[in-house]
């Protein structure tokens, strides 16, 4: 059976979305691991930046700083 072009390419496009998906996703989960001395750096130079709940979400204490709001 001959298909033209776009139905040859219709009929392997639900193939490319679901590969494109599973990989595009997989290289998109796995950021670059932190190091302690890295999130130290970070913690401290927001500290230094008044950026105070940012650098408290660094932390274990990030449940604590979430719901907090700006007040001025």
């Amino acid at each position: 059976m001959f298909l033209s072009g776009l139905a040859c390419a219709l009929r392997f496009l639900p193939q490319a979305l679901f590969y494109i998906a599973l990989f595009g996703a997989g290289a998109a989960a796995s950021p670059t691991q932190r190091t302690p001395s890295d999130v130290v750096r970070e913690f401290y130079k927001a500290m230094h930046e008044h950026r105070f709940k940012e650098a408290w979400a660094l932390t274990i204490y990030k449940p604590a700083v979430e719901g907090l709001k700006r007040t001025r």
